[in-house]
């Protein structure tokens, strides 16, 4: 991911910019120093076996990251603004909402590529030095870059047929995906997998639903597996995991319908195959968000 320039939001605005890989003596903010975007501690945890039992999966994380930002201060003297101008604006940002929460916006030129979101938690100033600088902390719970839109695929670019392909170039992290189906037949079963003689499955076995709906008849909500129309909706996103079944405009959960040793199909930087063994079916939308391990 190429990276020039980076920008701290908060309450959606930005508060200050700092050219990255050229610092301008220009810039109200100039980054002496950035350090925390690198993949520090690569971590595995290990979330299952394989379907023979023979081999150990492993997701690859980073733990939680602290961004640390080194920053001269250049008050703009045509407007008579001044050092502590400058260092009120990061410090309105602390708490500029409810959440607190404040968005480190990544650019390569005028594209805006990935963010961080996270926290300010400290906020050094060295009063006493010749050339006035302060240095910000932000700590971000979730570590990995995301991109800020989303790489919808159209359905007629999506293979109706096994190994169904989805090919990521943006990416250098795996991440989690979303989809919805219509089924065009009834049937009883929906698997996701690896290959034709998978070492992994994703199984779904809906058996009886209960609606959602609290308004819905409860006998009339009681169903058996998929029919035709019904619509699959599906997310492995990290913070957002659902399934969930569409029935003429009622929802119906899946979590539960999920098979026992089932894991959760996610897309790796490159191209990814899955085999998938269900009634008919139409894609209807599929979409994720790049991820990267650092700058």
């Amino acid at each position: 991911m190429r990276v020039t320039n980076i920008t701290l939001n908060a309450n959606d605005e930005e508060v200050a910019e700092f050219a990255f890989r050229n610092p301008k003596s220009t810039g109200t903010y100039v980054a002496k120093a950035i350090v925390g975007l690198d993949a520090d501690e690569i971590v595995p945890k290990f979330y299952g076996f394989s379907l023979n039992g023979q081999t150990r999966f492993f997701d690859r994380t980073v733990k939680k990251r602290d961004v640390v930002m080194r920053i001269a201060l250049n008050p703009r003297r045509v407007i008579n603004e001044t050092y502590s101008d400058l260092r009120e604006e990061i410090y309105k940002a602390i708490a500029a909402n409810r959440t607190g929460e404040v968005e480190l916006h990544f650019y390569s030129g005028a594209t805006l590529v990935a963010l961080l979101v996270g926290y300010l938690t400290k906020i050094e100033v060295p009063h006493t030095t010749k050339t006035p600088e302060m240095q910000i902390t932000i700590h971000c719970d979730q570590p990995f870059l995301r991109a800020v839109n989303p790489v919808r695929l159209e359905a007629n670019h999506i293979s109706a047929t096994n190994p169904v392909v989805i090919a990521d170039s943006l990416s250098t992290a795996p991440h989690g995906f979303k989809f919805v189906i219509r089924f065009n037949a009834a049937g009883d079963r929906f698997i996701m997998q690896d290959q034709e003689n998978p070492t992994w499955k994703f199984d779904i076995f809906p058996g009886e639903l209960k609606a959602v709906s609290d308004e819905v008849d409860p006998e009339a909500a009681v169903i058996t597996g998929f029919q035709i129309n019904d619509e699959l909706h599906f997310s492995s996103d990290l913070n957002e995991k659902y399934l969930s079944l569409v029935r003429s405009g009622v929802t119906y959960q899946l979590v539960d319908k999920i098979q026992l040793g089932s894991i959760w199909p996610v897309i790796f930087p490159g191209a990814n195959k899955f085999w998938i063994i269900s009634p008919a079916f139409t894609w209807v939308e599929m979409e994720y968000y790049a991820a990267y391990w650092g700058v």
